[in-house]
């Protein structure tokens, strides 16, 4: 009878944890529009749009020092370009948040952190190689660091919204 009640619980379990895992989603689709330095559309095969939101990273919004050239550099990495997309969740906004990468990026928040035209969402990744990248564009005064007093996005989003 333990038996068959401790086999019993064991599939209980298991069939628990098939369900309740979230299972990562991968896109593969080409980039059509970039819109900032973190968001972009991409064009399935299926002719499906979907707006796409970097994991990971934030980038200066649009009003903001940066906020073209950081538009600018994430463009030049993917617009136009086949990206594979692996989906982390969804945010209030619709867009899916993934992490990104093309043919020859691994890692297109961690290109955008590496060359200071984005802030590391650290408040919702701790990724060392993310933590890392964003200390040394600041070290080395790359992109956004260039700037005596770079304003996160996230504050500047909050001080327009007090105004």
């Amino acid at each position: 009878m333990k038996k068959i009640i401790s086999i019993s619980i064991i599939a209980v379990i298991g069939v628990f944890l098939a369900f309740s895992a979230s299972p990562v989603e991968n896109i593969t689709a080409k980039v059509v529009k970039v819109s900032d330095g973190d968001t972009f559309t991409v064009l399935t095969d299926k002719k499906e749009q979907i707006r796409i939101r970097i994991y990971g990273i934030d980038a200066p919004e649009t009003g903001q020092p940066y906020s073209e050239k950081s538009r600018l550099f994430l463009a030049n990495m993917i617009a136009g370009r086949v990206v594979t997309i692996e989906v982390k969740s969804n945010d209030k906004y619709g867009r899916k948040v993934a992490k990104v990468k093309t043919e020859t990026i691994n890692d297109v928040g961690l290109e955008m952190l590496r060359a200071g035209y984005a802030w590391h969402y650290s408040h919702f990744d701790k990724t060392k190689a993310y933590i890392e990248a964003e200390r040394e564009a600041r070290e080395h005064k790359r992109g956004l660091w260039a700037d005596k007093k770079p304003v996160n996005p996230y504050e500047y989003r909050n001080l327009k919204k007090k105004k």
